[in-house]
């Protein structure tokens, strides 16, 4: 599926805003306790829960920078198609 250019670009202007504030979470404790935003190296998982030998960067982005970009981002019914494409029988 894809997007407009218009929201496509809004996406991007405000996940480089929302990536503008993040933090570490290897900084220090209260840095990482004040930021809108954290960024941390997760290991990865197949779509079963079986561990692979990667890292992926996982974004937390804090309840209030959630509402402030809401109306900009698009949010894709992932989970759903996820979930669809490991269910028994597939």
């Amino acid at each position: 599926m894809r997007c407009p250019r218009s929201t496509a670009r809004r996406n991007r202007l405000a996940g480089e805003e929302a990536l503008s504030r993040a933090v570490l979470t290897t900084a220090d404790p209260a840095t990482v306790a004040r930021a809108p935003v954290h960024v941390q190296w997760n290991p990865e998982r197949s779509p079963r829960g079986a561990a692979l030998n990667h890292y992926s960067i996982q974004v937390g982005i804090g309840r209030h920078l959630i509402c402030t970009f809401t109306d900009d981002w698009s949010v894709y019914p992932l989970p759903q198609a996820v979930e669809h494409a490991v269910s028994p029988g597939r």
